[in-house]
Parts: C-alpha cells; sequence; structure tokens
C-alpha cells in the first residue's frame, strides 16, 4: 500500500492514512526521510506515531539525510543508510540501526569467523546479519568519513541556502517546470525540475556534452513518484543535486545553460 499524500501540497493526509490503517492493519511502514527524487522532508513522526497505534514496526531510511539532517527517532525501529550518499562514503558499504533489538531472521548465512565450530549465525550482535567478508576497504573510508562529520555542525545550513538559492534562480527561468511542494522550506539537496519541450535525457546529454555540467536525468530508481509528481511526460526528472561541497558558482552555469535552451 502507498501512504496518502495531498497531490497539490504534497502534506500527508492523515486522515485517509487513519482510514487506510483501520481497514489493513499495518504490519510495518517504510518511509524515506528526504526523497532521493525531490528533496522532500517526510513527516515521518506523524505517520510512525499513527502507524504505531497498531504495533507497526517502523523503518526510516536515512539514505538521503544521515549526517545532513539527523532525525528524531522516536517512534523508529529501525534506521537504515547507505555510505555512498549524505555520508559522503563510498559505494559498497550500508547499514541499519535496530533501536528496539528485535531478532531478525537471517536470510544469509556463513563465513562470520567469530565460531567457526558453530554451524548458524550468531543469536545477537551485528555479526548475525554481516555473513562473508566485510567490505573493509569501505569501512574504513566511512569511519574516516564519521570523523569528519564529528567536526563539522554546518552542512545542514550550507545545503539548505545551496537548495533555495537553486530553487529562485530556476524558478526564474523560463520553461522551466520545477517539482515542488507547496512549502518549499520542505526541500533540501536536491531539486527535481523538467524543461518544457525536452525530454529529461536529452537536457542530461546537452548538459554534459555541451556545457560539462552533470545532473542525474530519469527515474531515480523511484517509478511511484513520477506517478505523483506527474513527470512521466518528461520521462522522468532532472535532478539537480547539492553537497557541503557544491556553492553557488555551480549553481550560476547550470542556471545560465538551461537558459539557452
Amino acid at each position: 500500500e502507498i501512504l496518502p499524500f495531498d497531490p497539490e501540497t504534497w502534506a500527508f493526509d492523515e486522515k485517509k492514512a487513519s482510514d487506510m490503517f483501520a481497514l489493513k492493519k499495518p504490519k510495518a511502514v517504510f518511509v524515506s526521510h528526504i526523497s532521493n527524487v525531490t528533496g522532500y522532508i517526510l513527516p515521518f513522526g506523524i505517520i510512525f506515531a499513527l502507524a504505531k497505534r497498531y504495533n507497526s514496526i517502523n523503518v526510516l531510511d536515512c539514505s538521503q539525510s544521515l549526517g545532513v539532517l539527523n532525525p528524531d527517532v522516536s517512534g523508529v525501529d529501525f534506521v537504515v543508510f547507505a555510505g555512498h550518499k549524505s555520508l559522503y562514503a563510498s559505494f559498497g558499504i550500508a547499514g541499519f540501526f535496530n533501536l528496539n533489538d528485535m531478532i531478525l531472521d537471517i536470510t544469509k548465512s556463513g563465513g562470520t569467523g567469530s565460531d567457526s565450530l558453530n554451524h548458524y549465525m550468531p543469536e545477537r550482535g551485528s555479526n548475525r546479519y554481516e555473513s562473508g567478508s566485510i567490505n573493509s576497504v569501505a569501512v574504513a573510508g566511512l569511519h574516516a568519513s564519521l570523523k569528519w562529520f564529528q567536526s563539522n555542525n554546518e552542512i545542514y545550513a550550507h545545503e539548505k541556502k545551496l537548495t533555495d538559492f537553486l530553487i529562485k534562480e530556476l524558478s526564474s527561468l523560463p520553461r522551466i517546470r520545477l517539482f515542488l511542494p507547496r512549502k518549499t522550506n520542505q526541500i533540501i539537496g536536491i531539486v527535481s525540475f523538467a524543461v518544457e519541450g525536452y525530454m529529461a535525457s536529452d537536457v542530461g546529454s546537452i548538459l554534459s556534452d555541451e556545457f560539462d555540467i552533470s545532473v542525474r536525468t530519469g527515474y531515480h530508481c523511484a517509478p511511484f513518484v513520477h506517478d505523483f509528481i506527474g513527470s512521466k511526460n518528461y520521462s522522468g526528472t532532472i535532478r539537480a543535486s547539492v553537497s557541503y561541497y557544491t556553492t553557488s558558482d555551480d549553481v550560476v552555469p547550470l542556471c545560465s545553460a538551461l537558459s539557452s535552451l
């Protein structure tokens, strides 16, 4: 089942969700903290509080937010993350926080090395879910990234300022369609848009080939979102992403290039 949101404002429809949960009591509810398509910050606290009335297991995907916008985990059972996104680490590493120490079934087993005479995975601890040899190179990279985060508390402010600047500049251009909620203060890190008269992939190719600017185009591994925002006529969206290392000097050439289309 897909959680209900208002198509105009993007606000969570609590009344409709309440009726949905009453008819089909949720076993588990999964919410992205920040959408990887639109940069929308979802109101997961309201959603999870409603779901907990039915003893739902609540899973929060923080792949796009951890380190930038750390969540209040009240009512959250699992936080999952990827190293290569907002944590500035490499591909090949991800993880989860089991906040209520639930024992999960094993899907892959063998090769822990921690108890070689035992034919089964450990009963408790992280080794229960880590079969085979760990990606030690990626672990070292994530560790270095986390140390950097501990000494830097300006990441959110920088990304939010740059996101707002990008929205403002794109809004001033003709033929640009921005995919935004009514309240743009709920967007960070990502701005998705389309150019009237072009497919998303065509714009991406032009920006890359003629202006040496890299954006991501298409459906971004999230097909249901495009049904909701109405971007299928453009074959998805053009996604401009900002980070702590992006500056306004990167935004201005992008908008200049788009104005020439």
